[in-house]
Order: structure tokens, then sequence, then C-alpha cells
């Protein structure tokens, strides 16, 4: 996801979520309550996994603006 930057993670949306998805089968509740916790505000509870990939996506959307300010 790093390497497609946040445009690229559009993109792939519907791969990424199947990768959260099957992150999700294999963590740990305490994992589940972090990665949820981070996205609260943000959560809707009718597509968790994609309202958690938009927030990550947005926040990535907000760190390259940023960086890119910074470098000019």
């Amino acid at each position: 996801m790093d390497a497609w930057g946040p445009a690229g993670c559009v993109g792939n949306r519907e791969l990424i979520i199947f990768w959260v998805e099957e992150a999700y089968e294999s963590a740990t509740w305490l994992e589940t309550i972090r990665a949820g916790w981070r996205g609260a505000w943000t959560l809707n509870p009718l597509d968790p996994f994609g309202s958690l990939l938009d927030e990550a996506m947005r926040r990535a959307e907000v760190l390259e603006r940023n960086y890119r300010r910074l470098s000019e």
C-alpha cells in the first residue's frame, strides 16, 4: 500500500478490503479493538472494513500533501 500511495489504494480498494478481512480473521480481540478505536469516529457499522480503509487513505492523503508542501 505504501508503494501505491493514496491514489493507488483508491484503485485497489477491493483488494485491500479483502486483505483486511483476511487479517481480521486471524487478529486477536485486542488487535481488533485497537484498530476499531483508531477509526471509531468514522466507522460505518454497515461497512466497517471499507470505512476504516477510507479513514486510512484520508490520513495518508493529508500526510502526502503536508510532505509536498514542506519539500517545496
